[in-house]
C-alpha cells in the first residue's frame, strides 16, 4: 500500500512513498485533501484483493440461512433453519466483480458529462 504525504514548501508537493513529486499545490488544504484521497483509494483496492489479509478478515463474515428438510427417526417430515457461510471461493469472484465494475467509470462519467453539458 501506498504511504503518500505531503512535503511542505511553497508549493506543498504530494510526495509518493520514494519521495517523487507526483503533484504540486497552491494551498495545504488541497494537498492534504489529495493525499487523503490517493490513500483512501489505495485502502479501499487492498480491501478488495483477494490476499491472506482479506481472507481472514472476510472469512465467516458473510452467510445466509437456509431451511431444510430431513425426517426424523420415525420417517416424519421436518425442517429446520441452518447458517450457510459463503466460500471464500464466491468472496473473491465478488470482490473480482466489484474491481470490474470500479473499472467502468470512464464510460459512465462521459455519459454523465454529456447530460451536463446538455442542460
Amino acid at each position: 500500500m501506498s504511504d503518500w504525504y505531503v512535503e511542505e514548501d511553497c508549493r506543498h508537493n504530494v510526495v509518493d512513498e520514494d519521495g517523487k513529486d507526483v503533484a504540486f499545490f497552491q494551498r495545504e488544504e488541497d494537498a492534504d485533501r489529495c493525499v487523503e484521497a490517493v490513500n483512501s483509494v489505495e485502502r479501499l483496492r487492498e480491501a478488495i484483493t483477494p490476499s491472506a489479509e482479506t481472507k481472514a478478515a472476510y472469512m465467516g463474515e458473510f452467510y445466509f440461512i437456509e431451511e431444510t428438510a430431513a425426517e426424523d427417526a420415525e420417517g416424519e417430515p421436518y425442517t429446520y433453519l441452518r447458517k450457510v457461510f459463503v466460500p471464500w471461493t464466491t468472496i473473491k469472484e465478488i470482490m473480482k466483480a466489484i474491481r470490474t465494475r470500479a473499472a467502468l467509470p470512464i464510460p459512465v462519467a462521459q455519459e454523465v458529462k454529456g447530460r451536463i453539458e446538455n442542460v
